[in-house]
């Protein structure tokens, strides 16, 4: 099992034990959309290396490309996600090569916020729903074997 070495704000290490890590900490996932032929996802998510500070260089911790024949879309956040992405706003959205200014939310609304802003609405409401969840969860289940079993997985939707 490997760990970490809890460090300070000062980015050295604060000399507490060191941490199992209990889950993967760098993961990414390609393959192509059904819905769109020729269009290409990307994803790489990364959990415990330095984002932000002296030794960072401001690396991305979530980085999400989407490359069709009609245009390529990117997403990346310098945040610290810790497994939380869908509590993060985006920090940077591309339109081939063009940064795209998005609405800004209130403090600590994110998508979370949007979600239930839109719940709220009832029926007439745009938020995920139970199906959208089946189609999340048949997608993780086809990384997580395909994880294991090394070979590619197709999901029917």
């Amino acid at each position: 099992m490997t760990t970490s070495q809890p460090l300070g704000a000062d980015d050295k290490p604060t000399g507490r034990k060191p941490v199992p890590h209990t889950a993967p900490d760098h993961f990414s996932v390609t393959g192509s959309l059904a819905a769109h032929p020729g269009a290409v996802f990307t994803g790489v998510w990364r959990v415990g290396v330095p984002v932000v500070g002296p030794k960072s260089g401001n690396r991305p911790s979530m980085l999400l490309l989407i490359d069709g024949t009609e245009g390529a879309i990117r997403v990346e956040t310098t945040k610290l996600l810790a497994g939380q992405l869908h509590l993060t706003a985006a920090a940077k959205v591309f339109l081939n090569g063009e940064e795209v200014v998005l609405p800004e939310d209130p403090p600590f609304v994110g998508n979370t916020g949007r979600n239930w802003a839109e719940f709220a609405k009832g029926v007439e409401g745009d938020y995920p729903r139970w199906d959208d969840a089946v189609v999340i969860h048949k997608h993780i289940d086809a990384i997580a074997r395909a994880a294991q079993e090394g070979r590619r997985i197709e999901i029917e939707l």
